[in-house]
C-alpha cells in the first residue's frame, strides 16, 4: 500500500482545510499519516483523524520568526518522522514545512515530494526596510533550496505562482493545478 505523509504547520488546518484531501487519499487506497506541531492539537482533532485511520506524528515548530536552533530542531524532527514512517509521497504546506521538508527529502531520493504553496505571507509584501529586504532574500534562497527536488509544486494562488516564476524559485514545468488539494 502506498503511503502519503502530509506535513502541516498547524494541526487544526488538517481538518479545516485538508480533510477532503485526506478522505480522497484514503478512498483511493492510500495509507495516510500526518505530521504537525502539538500546539493547539485538541483531543477532538486527534479523534477525528484516528477515526479516519490516520496516524499522527508531532514535531516542534515556531510558526513565526527565524531562530537557527529551533528551526534546526524542527528539521531534525521532520527527518526522524520521514525516516520512521517511510512514506512514498510527502505533501507539505505553509512556508516552513515546505522548505524544511524539501531540505530533508534530499536524503530520501525515492520519496516523491509535492509541496503546496498556500500563500506567501508578510515576507513577500513590499516593504522598504532593510530587515524585510534581507528576510525576503533569505526566503527566496530557502524556497529555491526546499523546492529544488519537488515532483510538482502546487499553488493555490496564481499570483504566488507567477511571483515564484518571476523570481526563478521554480521552473514552469513543475507547476501543478491545486484543484485536488482543497482550499
Amino acid at each position: 500500500m502506498r503511503h502519503i505523509l502530509i506535513i502541516a504547520s498547524y494541526g487544526p488546518s488538517l481538518i479545516n482545510f485538508r480533510i477532503s484531501l485526506i478522505r480522497d487519499l484514503l478512498h483511493r487506497g492510500y495509507k495516510v499519516s500526518v505530521a504537525c506541531p502539538k500546539k493547539k492539537f485538541s483531543i477532538k482533532l486527534r479523534k477525528q483523524l484516528y477515526d479516519l485511520g490516520v496516524k499522527i506524528n508531532f514535531f516542534s515548530l515556531e510558526n513565526t520568526g527565524l531562530n537557527f536552533f529551533k528551526d534546526y530542531k524542527s528539521i531534525l524532527e521532520i527527518y526522524k518522522i520521514i525516516k520512521s514512517t517511510k512514506p512514498n509521497i510527502v505533501i507539505s504546506y505553509t512556508a516552513k514545512p515546505v522548505i524544511y521538508s524539501g531540505i530533508v527529502l534530499k536524503f530520501f531520493k525515492k520519496i516523491s515530494y509535492f509541496p503546496l504553496i498556500t500563500g506567501l505571507g508578510y515576507t513577500f509584501v513590499y516593504k522598504r526596510s532593510f530587515k524585510y529586504k534581507m528576510l525576503k532574500y533569505l526566503m527566496i534562497k530557502l524556497y529555491r533550496k526546499g523546492l529544488k527536488n519537488s515532483k510538482k509544486v502546487i499553488f493555490q494562488n496564481k499570483d504566488d505562482q507567477n511571483l515564484f516564476l518571476k523570481l526563478k524559485i521554480i521552473k514552469k514545468k513543475i507547476i501543478k493545478s491545486s484543484k485536488w488539494f482543497g482550499r
